[in-house]
């Protein structure tokens, strides 16, 4: 795997380190710490409230949008004695209760004023505070784990190690995007399995393919561009249809424009391919075209102007138009 660095090895090992030291910090409060509060309510007992009434709070952050927490008055009895409090504003749009329903609370035996809103945790089989966000940490821990693998990559040199971290980081990233949005029913997270298939592909090049088949589909592709049909001209008094060309570079700007005879109406306008740009070192004749300098590439082998990879082909396309198989 060749790798581009724009920083220097060190500040890559110190980013990897910040983000594993962040990682060990979620997956305590994501993990562990569940379990502190498991022992710590563990002589609470569990009962339901109803809900008397509900506070709104408006918030606004940073970006200016406008968000709402809840609070709860809430009525319970315990050994025929009734208690009334007022929740903190815990509830946000997706879970607040309405009024009069009834919902699970534990509160201290020997004091039960001393209570909170719970929910059921499926790490620890318990019932702990509504405010815990530990499946939210749990799910941020796993992401900062994935961004270690990712970036420890770029400061190795071994090809192989490379590309297995690399794949890994981004298969643990989309297996958490399905995980934790089925377990924190937030089912935005599953746009993270686009990551998985990217790492699954990438996993599977590096432990399937042998090495040096890698190697010589890497050089080849190191020469391979876009070839875009940006323009067609139909002289009518000759009857020649030219289309036009374009190969951009990998940084985006445009190398230059080549034409081509045309004449099985083969090309359409908006079609991508891709050519081995070493291929095009063999042309040198200009004319215009439309306007335009162009290079004159008649005499192409039609075999070197390839189909675009499928995949790229859909990612790339604006026009819907597909000539290309």
């Amino acid at each position: 795997m060749k790798v581009e660095r724009y920083v220097s090895k060190r500040t890559l090992w110190i980013i990897a380190l910040i983000f594993a030291v962040l990682s060990i910090v979620a997956l305590y409060f994501g993990t562990f710490y569940r379990f502190v509060l498991k022992e710590k309510y563990k002589d609470y007992k569990i009962c339901k409230a109803t809900v008397i009434s509900l506070e709104e709070y408006e918030y606004e952050d940073s970006d200016d949008n406008t968000y709402y927490h809840y609070s709860a008055e809430l009525e319970y009895q315990i050994d025929g004695v009734s208690y009334s409090q007022v929740t903190d504003d815990i509830f946000s749009v997706d879970n607040v209760p309405d009024k009069g329903e009834r919902i699970k609370i534990c509160y201290q035996k020997e004091n039960p004023n001393e209570y909170f809103v719970a929910k059921y945790d499926w790490m620890t089989r318990s019932y702990l505070p509504l405010d815990n966000r530990g499946d939210d940490i749990l799910f941020t821990a796993i992401i900062f784990i994935s961004f270690v693998l990712i970036i420890v990559p770029m400061a190795l040199d071994t090809d192989q190690v490379q590309g297995v971290l690399l794949g890994s980081g981004f298969l643990l990233m989309g297996l958490d995007g399905i995980v934790m949005g089925f377990l924190c029913k937030n089912f935005g997270m599953f746009f993270l399995i686009i990551f998985g298939i990217v790492g699954a592909i990438i996993l599977y090049r590096y432990l399937f393919i042998p090495k040096e088949r890698r190697i010589k589909e890497d050089e080849a592709s190191e020469y391979l561009r876009l070839f875009k049909v940006v323009d067609i001209y139909q002289d009518f008094q000759t009857n020649i249809r030219t289309v036009v060309f374009s190969l951009p570079e990998n940084n985006g700007s445009t190398q230059g424009l080549y034409s081509y005879d045309d004449n099985n109406n083969y090309f359409g306008y908006g079609d991508m391919y891709q050519i081995d740009k070493r291929v095009l070192q063999n042309f040198q004749e200009t004319r215009i075209v439309n306007g335009s300098y162009t290079i004159n590439i008649n005499g192409i082998n039609g075999s070197d102007i390839q189909p675009l990879n499928p995949i790229v082909r859909k990612m790339f396309s604006l026009t819907g138009i597909d000539r290309t198989s």
